[in-house]
């Protein structure tokens, strides 16, 4: 299982009013849950620490849901959500 911590939430341009959600923290059952309120998600990025793109996840623009990161290494790692 993996120990995987969410560094930051990047490139995002959130209005005021919008607030993503990235839960738990570290990730403790392999899946990380997210929410955004206000918007929807187009895509999901997770990259590594070297900035190389470890999983992307099409989301069909949901304002929430989860992503399996069962087969991801151990480590600490960065979220790109496109609205």
């Amino acid at each position: 299982s993996a120990s995987v911590v969410v560094l930051t939430v990047l490139g995002n341009n959130l209005l005021e009013n919008q607030e993503i959600k990235v839960f738990p923290n570290p990730v403790t059952q392999q899946k990380v849950h997210y929410e955004i309120f206000d918007d929807e998600i187009m895509k999901i990025i997770l990259y590594d620490l070297r900035g190389r793109a470890i999983k992307t996840q099409i989301t069909n623009n949901q304002s929430n849901g989860e992503i399996d990161i069962s087969n991801i290494s151990s480590g600490k790692y960065n979220l790109k959500f496109i609205f």
